[in-house]
């Protein structure tokens, strides 16, 4: 990581140093003075300010932005029409895809005690290699706010971008004009892009959105992103990778969780109303319906959608976007 990141002093000594003198002479205890203040420090710091004198060059693969489609175990329909339209079926046609708009793209999907799901997931990797598995329950933890602090912590570990994107497996999307989007210049390092919203709390436990944490909050939300696609800046998400999860609160609804912790931070809202279009446009980046956190009847609207121009076919520039 050593370019990326501007690293402290303390890691990256010079190799005529004291330091490079006693390794030389004792590796073993120029090893333990070293790891005892890796301790002191902090494992969750040194796990992104690691010194390349030291540890080599990182093995983050280096990208404009990183898109984790999240999805689930029955959700292969979707996922095979998404590789049927906007996104490759084979691996050199996502290799091409990186290439041509700076963007790499994998299905975010968790673990299950299910051997039939697990076969069968393991057959569509073995095909597709378009994966990024990670250390969650889909079956028995209902809280995606836990699947989405994963996915950012294993998408930042495997992932050196300008931003991390998060997207449900019902979107319709346009990589080219996502990939516009995410290179503009920005003043502020930390930026927070979405569809903005104040939604409101739902207090009624039999509803899907209700809010466990309802009584500390007011009719309304504060200002957050919906939940079916945003991206977070690379210092955001480092910043939620070094933090504690259980000494902050959790709230019910990813979304709201995300947004909730903006506000902890000096963040920069960016609304774009082309990340939430109804129907395609000249404009518009992605396609889906609110309702639906992505187009109703995925797997049959997103192959439609595809086939009409104005979806596919239509210049990547356009002004809004500029």
């Amino acid at each position: 990581m050593g370019k990326y990141f501007k690293s402290p002093q303390f890691f990256c000594f010079n190799q005529r140093s004291i330091f490079s003198t006693i390794f030389a002479n004792s590796p073993y205890l120029a090893i333990g003075i070293f790891c005892f203040f890796l301790g002191f420090l902090g494992s969750s710091f040194y796990e992104f300010r690691q010194c390349p004198v030291i540890l080599g060059k990182s093995s983050r693969h280096k990208v404009m932005a990183f898109v984790g489609i999240h999805t689930g175990f029955s959700s292969v329909g979707r996922r095979n029409a998404l590789r049927k339209t906007w996104m490759s079926s084979d691996r050199d046609g996502l290799r091409r895809l990186e290439e041509s708009t700076g963007l790499a793209f994998k299905f975010v999907i968790g673990r299950s005690s299910n051997r039939s799901e697990l076969a069968e997931l393991e057959k569509e990797i073995r095909k597709y290699d378009d994966f990024l598995l990670l250390d969650y329950d889909e079956e028995n933890n209902k809280n995606l706010s836990f699947k989405t602090l994963a996915y950012f912590k294993e998408a930042y570990r495997l992932y050196d971008s300008k931003f991390y994107v998060k997207v449900n497996d019902g979107v319709y999307l346009r990589p080219d004009r996502l990939s516009l989007l995410l290179a503009k210049n920005r003043s502020h390092s930390l930026t927070y892009i979405g569809c903005m919203k104040n939604g409101n709390v739902v207090k009624d436990p039999t509803h899907k959105g209700y809010d466990n944490f309802h009584y500390l909050l007011k009719s309304e939300y504060f200002r957050y992103a919906h939940g079916t696609m945003y991206a977070l800046s690379s210092d955001v998400v480092s910043s939620l990778v070094s933090m504690k999860n259980d000494s902050f609160r959790m709230f019910s609804n990813e979304d709201v969780l995300i947004g909730s912790w903006m506000l902890a931070m000096n963040i920069d809202h960016e609304h774009v109303e082309e990340l939430c279009q109804l129907k395609c446009t000249s404009s518009s980046i992605a396609v889906w319906n609110i309702s639906c956190s992505g187009v109703c009847q995925p797997e049959n609207q997103l192959i439609k959608l595809h086939k009409m121009d104005i979806c596919s076919k239509t210049p990547t520039i356009v002004s809004s976007i500029d």
